[in-house]
């Protein structure tokens, strides 16, 4: 495993980010703008493909 203080950074940060784009969506939702909210869906969906890479990144083993 391949850890470094940058990447687990890179995780949080981006598990963060997740976090928030989830709440403006589910915001969106209530405030009756159910596009706008799809549309924040679909960016946590690249989001999460992100962090998989940075996961895969992290569980590598050792060059």
């Amino acid at each position: 495993m391949v850890l470094s203080r940058e990447k687990l950074n890179d995780l949080h940060d981006h598990g963060r980010l997740v976090e928030s784009v989830c709440n403006n969506a589910y915001s969106c939702y209530l405030l009756g703008k159910p596009q706008t909210s799809e549309d924040l869906v679909r960016s946590v969906e690249d989001l999460l493909e992100n962090t998989r890479t940075i996961v895969q990144e992290l569980l590598a083993p050792p060059p």
